[in-house]
């Protein structure tokens, strides 16, 4: 198991409360729901910087990171 930390974070309070919603609806914690959520989205960003010089690749990067959100935004709406 990789090694954790433990981190301060200031985040809005709604925020808080639909992440714990959709982990709870999710069957795992907090914490694992969060960083789940931050390594895709370093990932993402990762890739990102990879495929930054390829316009078409960018294109395709942009269109799936939308995507990605507006169904992270969903969950957290509690819509499907």
């Amino acid at each position: 198991m990789e090694r954790t930390r433990k981190i301060t974070l200031s985040v809005e309070e709604t925020v808080v409360e639909q992440a714990r919603a959709a982990a709870e609806r999710e069957g795992v914690s907090l914490s694992a729901w969060v960083t789940r959520t931050m390594r895709r989205e370093a990932l993402i960003a990762e890739s990102a910087a990879v495929v930054a010089a390829e316009p078409r690749m960018r294109e395709l990067m942009d269109e799936h990171r939308a995507a990605n959100r507006r169904a992270l935004s969903r969950a957290l709406d509690g819509t499907t």
